[in-house]
């Protein structure tokens, strides 16, 4: 097996939502050089069902991570090309594709 490369300078560190899985995902980013947060890590497995989005959406932000759902994995290159552009930037992610969304100023 090959050593991974880290990610490129500013790739964020990621937050897995549940959707996402506890072990075969997480494990595999961060074989990838990936650095992430699962639910059951940061709230313990016993809460992992029980904490509500909103807040495990909330505590992501404040600890500038981004949010990661199971439609991510799925767009992982298209994400990876997307990191790769100036920014800020915002993209919503669908089920089949990535799509880069307007910011709005002053918001």
């Amino acid at each position: 097996m090959s050593t991974p490369q880290p990610p490129p300078e500013g790739f964020p560190r990621f937050f897995l939502d549940r959707s996402v899985g506890r072990k075969i995902v997480p494990a595999g980013l961060r074989r990838a050089g990936i650095e992430l947060v699962t639910v059951a890590e940061r709230y313990g497995i016993a809460e992992d069902e029980q904490v509500i989005d909103v807040q495990w959406r909330r505590d992501a932000a404040a600890h500038g991570e981004a949010e990661v759902v199971a439609r991510f994995v799925s767009n992982l290159p298209a994400i990876e090309r997307a990191c790769r552009r100036d920014g800020p930037f915002v993209y919503r992610i669908h089920p089949d594709r990535i799509e880069r969304r307007a910011l709005r100023s002053g918001s």
